[in-house]
């Protein structure tokens, strides 16, 4: 009997330190193994759509799901036209990347969504419509108008190359002004139209660029001092 009694104690240690991992391999389904809910919560101006890996949550419409415990759990936040995804918060995730929640209880996170604003009007330079030549550089009166502007000023015009007369870029000036705001460029000319000036007095050229309305512009070569008639 006593023999007996030891046996089956023996047996039932053995079934003890069996049962943990037979409960490990089966299939973990609570209350082996509790499910947690995940929340996502959206907060802000903007508007988005937060989904997780694995599936559950599509927030949107979907914005609670639940989930086993250890399970990780992946968001990634989408955002709408015309708002910006700025961040997380909650259930230890940061930043404006990917969110990776590892479950261990009733978590909620949230996705923080901005309204982006319009983009800035682009500014335009007018250019007027004769300039002044002297020293080899011509005063370019410009104005700015619907928003900074920005960019580089061409002056195009046909100048003789051999005996060729082809349209080609005769200066070139940069340009960096507010809206609202005029300045006179000094645009440094080309030997070679420098050497039409001297010979016509006048030029016919063409302004244009990056942020500039096209138009035709004409240069003329300034009187020296005391030039006039009878000289």
């Amino acid at each position: 009997m006593r023999n007996g009694l030891l046996l089956l104690a023996g047996v039932l240690a053995a079934l003890a330190l069996a049962l943990p991992s037979a409960a490990a391999a089966a299939k973990c389904t609570p209350p082996y193994c509790p499910s947690h809910t995940l929340t996502v919560k959206k907060a802000g101006t903007g508007s988005g759509t937060v989904t997780s890996s694995p599936a559950g949550i599509d927030c949107g419409s979907t914005c609670s799901a639940g989930f086993e415990e250890g399970t990780k759990v992946t968001l990634t936040a989408a955002p709408a036209s015309g708002s910006t995804f700025t961040g997380w918060s909650g259930g230890g995730c940061s930043g404006s990347g990917s969110c990776v929640v590892t479950v261990g209880a009733d978590t909620t996170v949230t996705a923080t969504f901005t309204t982006s604003g319009p983009p800035p009007p682009e500014g335009k330079i007018t250019v007027a419509p004769t300039a002044s030549v002297s020293k080899g550089k011509a005063a370019v009166a410009v104005t700015c108008s619907g928003g900074p502007c920005h960019g580089t000023l061409l002056l195009i015009a046909k100048v003789k190359k051999g005996k060729r007369k082809p349209s080609v870029v005769i200066g070139i000036a940069p340009f960096n002004l507010a809206a609202g705001k005029s300045e006179t460029l000094s645009v440094k000319l080309s030997g070679r139209a420098k050497r039409e000036l001297r010979k016509h007095e006048k030029l016919k050229a063409t302004a244009t660029g990056e942020g500039v309305v096209t138009s035709s512009i004409t240069l003329r070569l300034a009187k020296r001092s005391g030039q006039g008639k009878g000289h």
